[in-house]
């Protein structure tokens, strides 16, 4: 009877040991680099002066101030401590749903059908053709149309222009509507 108690105790004692040894040597497994924390990315902005100088301190690279934002002017944080404020004659950014966004004036389809820049100061929009405005400006409480007489062909957009072909027989207008950080330019 000794012999078998001591043998289940030598045996149990074994598959503790093997056990134990299985648990650290599972703890001790490297983890692949696409699993490792990754360090967090610089912020590009802070809401205060002083939040925006620490973390340029922090991750060494400018942080923009967002109270100190316009279209035309941005003042950001250096790494060195320092304020630097970039100003502009003329608009530079325009405020969306998500924040500051750099002016675009590149020509889109809209949900109401009119075609209009991606990101701008003016809410100008242009005719996709058919019946109706051929240009439309909206500011405050005022909406500005320019009609057309007759229906417009679909424009063909390159950039910032849409060109109306064919307005009347012989007659393209050639770069008639062109979308800049003012608003409006060309014949439109």
């Amino acid at each position: 009877m000794a012999s078998i108690g001591w043998s289940l105790r030598a045996f149990a004692r074994q598959v503790g040991v093997v056990s134990i040894l299985a648990v650290l040597s599972a703890g001790l497994v490297p983890v692949p680099a696409s699993h490792a924390a990754k360090p967090p990315s610089p912020p590009k902005s802070a809401k205060t002066i002083a939040e925006a100088t620490r973390l340029a301190a922090q991750y060494q690279t400018r942080v923009e101030i967002e109270p100190k934002t316009t279209a035309y002017s941005r003042t950001v944080a250096t790494p060195e401590g320092t304020l630097s404020a970039e100003v502009s004659n003329q608009p530079v950014r325009v405020k969306k749903d998500t924040g500051w966004v750099p002016i675009d004036t590149t020509l889109a389809s809209r949900p109401d059908g009119m075609i209009a820049p991606k990101a701008s100061p003016s809410d100008v929009a242009f005719s996709a053709g058919g019946d109706g405005a051929l240009a439309r400006y909206t500011q405050d409480d005022g909406v500005f149309e320019l009609r057309s007489p007759w229906p417009l062909a679909a424009p063909a957009i390159t950039g910032s222009t849409a060109t109306y072909a064919a307005v009347l027989p012989g007659v393209d207008a050639d770069g008639w509507c062109r979308a800049d950080v003012h608003g409006v330019s060309g014949g439109c």
